[in-house]
């Protein structure tokens, strides 16, 4: 028994798991460079006051967590699914059709996971001038201030 749970979790869940901190790695890697130079911060109007860090680093973190949960759930349900169903009638039978099952599940959880990904955080995001860097909260009487998050 001891091995059999071994097993499952090397072959089955570990992938899901390695998946996810790819895609996490992925998106902090490729966007390293806005928490050192910051993004632009703009006021309602849409005036850009000027480059926060503080706001580079709240929107890559963000963003980071929505690839998480869009990659870690869409690997991990096709997974627990096969799990359930490999042990029925038809899949012992014919256990090459397996496949088809996990690539039916992963398109189907990918799909409805996009908008989910995406609506997590709106991509105009809000924050206070009092969390920005002192010449941000200098150069402006606005309390609240915008970035755009990315994708």
């Amino acid at each position: 028994m001891k091995n059999t749970v071994k097993n499952v979790f090397l072959r089955e869940t570990l992938p899901a798991a390695i998946l996810t901190q790819v895609s996490a790695l992925s998106v902090a890697t490729s966007r390293s460079l806005e928490p050192l130079r910051g993004i632009e911060v703009m006021d309602k109007e849409g005036n850009v006051i000027g480059y926060s860090r503080r706001a580079g680093t709240k929107a890559v973190r963000d963003t980071t967590i929505s690839r998480v949960v869009l990659f870690g759930t869409s690997a991990f349900i096709p997974e627990v699914f096969s799990q359930f169903f490999k042990k029925t009638p038809l899949f012992v039978r014919y256990p090459q059709s397996l496949w088809t099952l996990k690539l039916s599940c992963t398109i189907l959880v990918m799909g409805l996971m996009v908008p989910v990904s995406f609506s997590m955080f709106p991509q105009i995001q809000r924050i206070q001038c009092s969390k920005l860097e002192q010449e941000i909260q200098f150069a402006t009487e606005e309390t609240e201030l915008f970035y755009n998050r990315g994708v």
